[in-house]
């Protein structure tokens, strides 16, 4: 990376560490793209040839972010700022992916059994606490990561979270993930550390907190387990978190302060409905236009 690319990093303030891992892979691809050509340099020609080079293997989405990124740093650099004259949409929002009962049963199935050996005993309670909490209170994977035992109150059933840029909230969660936290706590978190504070979920190296990598195996771990086929990950728990609120009666500005959105317009995106749900409800407006007539007349 360039000095002035370092510097945008440092004085933009990226907090997050994934967001600033992900600028940084925005621009070594585009310094080595460009080359030998100083990026000051750089023309909409060459903004345009690089998204060219990738489109094949890049999503809409990531396109679109490229664009986004590169903007805001040549707006930042001053001058000349090729990806100015690259026209790029923002992609369509996808319908989020939601776990259902099913599957999340099976989840929990698999999760509670409980393995003769002691260590393995206490890492598979690790990843039931671990997955309930995440779909319990919709907890992103950098915020599983940042929890420690400081920030439970088991008794109100209650987690202090700090979200994007350090912003904190107080997410609820139910009775049986407050048991499991319970368990967990008292009877397999001293096996990864001694001390009574800090991470609330440590690794197996000194009792730091997990890294993402960690928290991702764990999840795939547990899908294989439960035979779920599809990728299972913490934003996939959130989405379901969100869905399963909104359709239990919660209203959008309770889901965003509950998830830490600053943007309404980023929970909205959970406003769809499921198709099973439609279908339900169609089925019960129009069941007498379904009936069989000669049924109907029998009776």
């Amino acid at each position: 990376m360039t000095e002035p690319q370092t510097r945008y990093i440092a004085i933009r303030g990226i907090q997050s560490e994934a967001t600033a891992q992900s600028v940084r892979a925005v621009l070594r691809r585009w310094n080595s793209h460009l080359g030998a050509t100083p990026e000051e340099e750089a023309t909409p020609r060459d903004a345009t040839a690089f998204l060219a080079e990738h489109a094949e293997r890049w999503s809409a989405i990531y396109c679109y972010r490229i664009v986004c990124t590169l903007r805001s740093y040549y707006r930042w650099l001053g001058g000349s700022n090729p990806w100015l004259e690259v026209g790029i949409r923002e992609p369509a929002r996808r319908i989020p992916r939601v776990i259902d009962a099913d599957e999340w049963n099976r989840l929990e199935a698999a999760l509670s059994e409980t393995p003769d050996d002691p260590h393995e005993a206490r890492r598979a309670l690790r990843r039931w606490a671990l997955l309930r909490l995440a779909f319990a209170a919709g907890l992103r994977n950098c915020e599983l990561r940042r929890l420690s035992v400081e920030d439970l109150d088991l008794g109100r059933r209650l987690a202090t979270v700090r979200g994007k840029r350090s912003k904190e909230r107080v997410v609820p969660f139910g009775p049986k993930t407050a048991d499991i936290l319970r368990h967990w706590i008292a009877d397999g978190r001293r096996g990864f550390t001694r001390a009574r504070t800090g991470p609330l979920f440590p690794n197996e190296r000194g009792g730091r907190p997990l890294t993402a990598s960690g928290v991702s195996n764990m999840m795939q771990w547990a899908a294989r387990t439960a035979g779920i086929e599809r990728r299972l990950y913490p934003h996939l728990l959130r989405h379901s978190y969100a869905t399963t609120l909104l359709e239990g009666g919660a209203n959008i500005r309770e889901v965003q302060e509950l998830l830490g959105h600053a943007r309404l317009s980023t929970t909205e995106i959970y406003t769809h409905v499921r198709p099973e749900r439609l279908q339900a409800a169609c089925a019960k407006a129009f069941a007498w236009a379904e009936e069989d007539p000669a049924k109907a007349e029998g009776q």
